[in-house]
């Protein structure tokens, strides 16, 4: 009870938290940079995020029977990650997906890289949550059940 008091609090304070800063490079632009390295490659996704606290534009490209994922630069266009995933990453990457997308509904806020972790009980997704008053948190997400299982105050921040 007192967890769900405690997420539905913070949830409440930081609603009216201002959005990620937009990319001065638009999504064309960045496909073109995407295009230019895999001429051939169909793009089966993209979106705009903020990975180690920097705007990217991220896109996943089918090479052939390889998945690539390239990260462009939001703020300049430069590319700068251009990898090919396992079948374990894209997997986990799709989990990672569905638990930001619980944060997102959830709580306004700047989110950083979501780490997955495995464990006997399934699961369990890890962000680090910067709020518009600097406070930070991270948020354990269940991404099968959909819901924020734990916030937990890093440096002393409190809600």
């Amino acid at each position: 009870m007192i967890r769900t008091m405690m997420v539905s609090m913070l949830a409440l304070a930081v609603s009216a938290a201002a959005d990620p800063s937009p990319a001065t490079i638009t999504q064309d632009r960045a496909t073109q940079a995407a295009r230019a390295l895999h001429a051939n490659a169909r793009i089966i996704g993209s979106e705009l995020e903020t990975e180690d606290g920097k705007h990217i534009w991220s896109f996943d490209l089918k090479d052939g029977d390889k998945t690539r994922e390239v990260w462009v630069d939001a703020e300049t266009g430069a590319v700068v990650k251009d990898a090919v995933e396992s079948a374990r990453q894209e997997s986990d990457e799709k989990i990672l997906d569905r638990a930001e997308a619980v944060l997102k509904k959830s709580v306004a806020c700047e989110m950083g890289e979501g780490e997955l972790r495995h464990g006997r009980d399934g699961e369990l997704a890890l962000f680090r949550l910067k709020m518009a008053d600097g406070a930070t948190f991270d948020a354990f997400v269940d991404p099968v059940g959909g819901k924020i299982v734990r916030l937990k105050a890093v440096d002393g921040s409190r809600r």
